[in-house]
This record gives C-alpha cells, sequence and structure tokens, in this order.
C-alpha cells in the first residue's frame, strides 16, 4: 500500500519505514513480529487485545468496556485462552463489588455483545496488580491453567 488517497496525515500515522528498507513502508497492524534467521516473520502477539475467536475479530477491551458497565462490578480483565477448536476462549475475572449474581451478569453481557463476545467468568476477589500497578494478564492467565476459580459460569 502506498498510502490513503488524499490523506497524508493518516498515512503517516499508518505507514511507518521498515526495518531492511527505510524508503519502503509498512502497514502498522498491530501485530508483534520477529524476523526469524530465515528471513520468514514470527507472530509474537499483539499490541493492542485484539484476537480472532471462531473466525471473529474481538477485541477484549469491548468486553471489559461492558463489564464495567453492569451493576455490582468493581473491576475486570478478559483473557484469550487458546483452544483448540475455536482459536481461543474468552475469560473474563471479575471483582464483585457487592452481592453479584451471574445470571444478571451474563444478561447483561447478551445485550450488549454478540454471543460469540460473552466471555466465561471467573469470580476473584482481587485481580493481581504488576509492579507497576496494571493488571498482571500473566498472573491471570496462570491461574486459569491451574484450574478453574470459585465461581465457574458458562454463558
Amino acid at each position: 500500500m502506498r498510502g490513503y488517497w488524499g490523506d497524508t496525515q493518516r498515512t503517516a500515522q499508518s505507514l511507518v519505514p521498515t526495518v531492511h528498507n527505510p524508503t519502503q513502508l509498512a502497514y502498522r497492524t498491530g501485530d508483534i513480529v520477529r524476523l526469524t534467521p530465515e528471513g520468514d516473520f514470527e507472530f509474537q502477539g499483539r499490541r493492542d487485545h485484539q484476537i480472532k475467536s471462531r473466525g471473529y475479530r474481538i477485541e477484549l477491551g469491548d468486553i471489559e468496556t461492558t463489564l464495567h458497565t453492569a451493576p455490582a462490578i468493581a473491576e475486570c480483565a478478559v483473557l484469550a485462552v487458546p483452544d483448540g477448536e475455536i482459536t481461543n476462549r474468552l475469560a473474563a475475572f471479575v471483582v464483585p463489588s457487592g452481592q453479584h449474581d451471574p445470571a444478571t451478569l451474563c444478561g447483561h453481557c447478551a445485550s450488549r455483545l454478540p454471543h460469540y463476545m460473552i466471555p466465561d467468568f471467573e469470580y476473584t476477589d482481587r485481580l493481581p496488580r504488576t509492579s507497576t500497578g496494571k493488571v498482571d494478564r500473566q498472573a491471570l492467565a496462570r491461574t486459569l491453567a491451574q484450574g478453574p476459580g470459585k465461581e465457574h459460569v458458562d454463558a
């Protein structure tokens, strides 16, 4: 791609010089890759929290935003869990702010999200944090690998 027709500002934001040839431009997809010694690109992850599940592209932040609007939810984090059948399963770690009803939370999500974006819920007392205060998503992933949480609800 040479750029956006008549939109130099958008072109400058989206296209960056390549590492091998600074005169050649590449589109910023959000994918993080590593160049192998053979000259191939090896996918490492994404800069954002966009994943693919059941053939759909899903922004995990959209699910988190919906969960934050639910009553009795103090905080949450959504992770993609690799699954051989559907590419990724969605897991939402939810910290209730009082009495919570899993059926109400499922209904809240179902009324605002497409069916393929409704996660499985893992209820917890708190979300682990990194030294900089961000949600420690790696610690949450390890928790999932150890087994189901106290309350697991399939939506």
